[in-house]
């Protein structure tokens, strides 16, 4: 389902097909993609999977689009497929776009949320040594295990850019 408005601030597209197969993203980006242009906007942001690595018809519309209209910026996630190399996922794998990868977060960050009730309320069971061994590596300088990289098929570094994405407590209720 679509839902368009020529006042939109935000342009939500469903993807999904509504089976048990999840996602489908369809054949072609290029119309989302004008639709959104049309309606005004001008950063077009995903975060869908892929089933490959390398340069697909994905990677080549969003590239198409973006050199036929340099005013757009359009945003993939890198993916899930880490820690392995060469695991970035098409559309991702765009030249002219810009992929996001996981980093792990501060020790800080790590620190206060392995001892926030989160673990307890969610049975996980980390003790004084284990919070202690993960200070020890926990860096926002890290790639999360998770989270796909490069280089690409043809040698391109990616993700582009990269944010924490791994122990991010973002809001509590009380």
């Amino acid at each position: 389902a679509s839902y368009l408005s020529s006042k939109a601030k935000l342009l939500f597209i469903d993807v999904d097909n509504g089976s048990e197969d999840g996602l489908v993203v369809p054949p072609s980006l290029s119309w989302i993609m004008q639709t959104s242009y049309d309606l005004g906007s001008r950063l077009f942001s995903n975060s869908w999977g892929s089933n490959g690595t390398g340069y697909g018809m994905h990677a080549y519309q969003a590239d198409r689009f973006i050199h036929d209209h340099p005013d757009y910026t359009v945003v993939f996630s890198a993916g899930n497929d880490g820690p392995e190399p060469s695991t970035v996922g098409n559309p991702a794998t765009m030249k002219n776009g810009i992929s996001v990868g996981s980093t792990l977060n501060t020790h800080l960050s790590f620190s206060q949320y392995a001892t926030s009730d989160y673990w307890e309320n969610n049975s996980y069971s980390l003790n004084t040594s284990d919070v202690a061994n993960y200070r020890q590596f926990y860096s926002e300088e890290r790639l999360s295990a998770f989270s796909s990289r490069g280089p690409t098929y043809d040698g391109r570094i990616k993700p582009d850019v990269v944010f924490p994405g791994e122990y991010v407590l973002s809001s509590k209720s009380t």
